[in-house]
């Protein structure tokens, strides 16, 4: 449906040019403007996998200078939580004797409360390196992420006087543990906000 250019044949003598003729001349015209609308199609395919490639290169530099940065943010997050645990460990080793039994829970949960937080910017920054969907899910017995998130919100709990109750056939689900984790801690902390 578009002009790409024009065949011209001409002669001096009239009626030169048979019926035969004009049609060799209507099927060359067509096989040219097939062959000239296939030369451009190739042409934009060219630039787009030119455009595609160069994008690509872009995508995989900022995915290094990422993983670089979550790296970095990990290892900055990580220190000050293990110091926070073992202080807590310290204080409860130097004084365990002098503490109330209340106390020395508050210290314990100080302690896995800092292991657990380091654990999840590993998982955090597992998942960063992760590329391909199927290393992240897998089966998770549904009860153990549950547990984790009932365990991180027990003082809370306990002070507030709520009850957590578990049904006692949980299915098994196809997903990553931490999210799992997340989602049932986000369940618990709204019901004890509201």
């Amino acid at each position: 449906g578009m002009v790409t250019g024009t065949i011209n044949f001409a002669t001096t003598e009239a009626k030169a040019y048979t019926q035969d003729d004009l049609r060799i001349g209507y099927m060359l015209a067509l096989q040219l403007a097939s062959a000239i609308s296939n030369a451009e199609h190739v042409r934009q395919l060219n630039e787009i996998q030119l455009a595609m490639e160069a994008y690509n290169t872009e995508l995989i530099a900022s995915n290094q200078e990422l993983d670089a940065y979550n790296h970095t943010i990990a290892h900055d997050l990580k220190s000050p939580l293990t110091s926070i645990g073992l202080s807590a460990d310290m204080v409860q080793r130097i004084s365990k004797d002098a503490l109330p039994p209340k106390a020395i829970q508050y210290l314990n949960n100080i302690k896995a409360s800092s292991f657990k937080m380091a654990d999840m910017i590993e998982q955090l920054l597992w998942l960063a390196k992760s590329r391909n969907a199927n290393e992240i899910v897998s089966v998770v017995e549904t009860k153990l992420p549950i547990d984790a998130a009932i365990n991180r919100f027990q003082l809370q709990l306990d002070a507030n006087n709520i009850e957590v109750i578990i049904g006692d056939e949980l299915p098994s689900v196809m997903g990553h543990s931490q999210w799992l984790e997340e989602i049932f801690a986000n369940l618990i902390s709204n019901a004890i906000k509201y």
